[in-house]
């Protein structure tokens, strides 16, 4: 998650770049917005993320971090190692379970 903060926190630089100097030199309010909106979804992913849901949460960190490549590829794979991590617990607690049935298929699940 580290990572992806970082990223966000690039971003977010490059936001306040990129306004000053659209607000300022082509009077581009639009583009302006666009920008602002890609980094808050890039934010709120990660929120979500410390929430506990780490899926929904990465999702957005990449939803919110392409308009921003080559930058956003810090968060982009901040948020790729994010869903690793995820989906290695559910391995790992698969691989629990069936140890505990001593490799016999695990019990249906009520």
């Amino acid at each position: 998650m580290l990572l992806a903060a970082i990223g966000v926190a690039l971003e977010f630089l490059a936001a306040l770049g990129f306004s000053d100097r659209l607000m300022s030199e082509m009077h581009m309010p639009v583009l302006v917005s666009i920008i602002w909106l890609s980094w808050a979804i890039a934010a709120l992913g990660l929120v979500v993320n410390a929430t506990g849901a780490k899926k929904p949460g990465a999702i957005m960190v990449i939803a919110g971090s392409v308009l921003f490549v080559p930058l956003g590829l810090v968060a982009i794979f901040g948020a790729r190692k994010m869903m690793a991590m995820d989906q290695l617990k559910g391995d790992l607690d698969a691989r629990r379970q069936l140890a505990a049935t001593d490799g016999d298929s695990p019990p249906p699940s009520a």
